[in-house]
């Protein structure tokens, strides 16, 4: 069926001499344990090859969806981005050096989170470190654990504004203020007698890459925020509220830790 669909397409293409380019197409199958796609797929009889991982808008999917090679292509641009701030800047201000980190490294590991968010403790700490390093060699801050460094820099872990970008993207969905159904994402529960009254559905899961996905990753936390909060349409006190909210007990990243 989907070959018969490429088919379609590139005849189209030809009719209206927009021809494709074969030699840049790929095929690639999602799965878990089993062995990728059988079948050959072809674009005017030439075979696409086979791959097992691609990057798509910035972001590298793998067949497992388990996304660490993007984990350790963007810590590893970040870091050489904060060891360029480090060894260029000529003040050692570290007010001034971590807004730079804010402004030029911080996006880099911050780029569609919601998409690729870990769940693995290897890799929570692997993002975690870029922030932690860079805080780390920071004048007067070498001695300070770094959620005294965090304080000191009125900053917060990479982890808890990664919480937070995924609530904030929930309630837009929730309340239609961004082109996305909500039926594709959630589903209310039927029963919410003693619930915020916009309780969320947990989908079922077999796997890890399924239980933390988008619309399951977060959604313990948004049953428990209160319903004057989930309920208002204003993403600006939505976010207000959720900024001064506490989610250490939902963080596996211990910022408290020395290093």
């Amino acid at each position: 069926s989907f070959q018969k669909t490429l088919d379609a397409i590139s005849q189209w293409s030809c009719k209206w001499q927009l021809n494709l380019a074969p030699n840049k197409c790929t095929t690639m199958s999602f799965c878990y344990n089993n062995p990728p796609i059988s079948f050959n797929y072809t674009i005017n009889q030439q075979l696409l090859p086979k791959i097992d991982k691609i990057t798509d808008l910035g972001i590298v999917f793998s067949r497992n969806l388990s996304f660490d090679d993007h984990i350790k292509q963007i810590c590893c641009k970040a870091r050489k981005s904060s060891a360029i701030i480090l060894n260029c800047f000529k003040s050692r201000n570290r007010l001034l050096l971590f807004r730079a980190f804010t402004t030029y490294v911080r996006p880099i590991v911050e780029y569609c989170t919601n998409v690729w968010s870990p769940y693995s403790v290897k890799n929570i700490n692997l993002i975690e470190s870029v922030q932690r390093k860079f805080t780390k060699r920071l004048q007067g801050l070498k001695d300070f654990s770094y959620s005294e460094r965090l304080a000191h820099l009125e900053a917060e872990s990479l982890e808890l504004r990664r919480l937070r970008f995924g609530l904030i993207m929930y309630h837009k969905i929730i309340h239609g203020l961004v082109d996305l159904d909500f039926e594709n994402f959630f589903s209310f529960k039927t029963s919410n007698t003693r619930s915020n009254g916009l309780a969320l559905k947990r989908l079922p899961f077999k796997r890890n890459a399924e239980r933390y996905i988008f619309k399951n990753r977060l959604v313990s936390i948004w049953n428990d925020l209160p319903h004057s909060i989930v309920s208002t349409s204003s993403t600006e006190a939505f976010t207000n509220f959720i900024n001064q909210r506490d989610f250490k007990s939902y963080l596996h990243f211990n910022s408290s830790a020395p290093a």
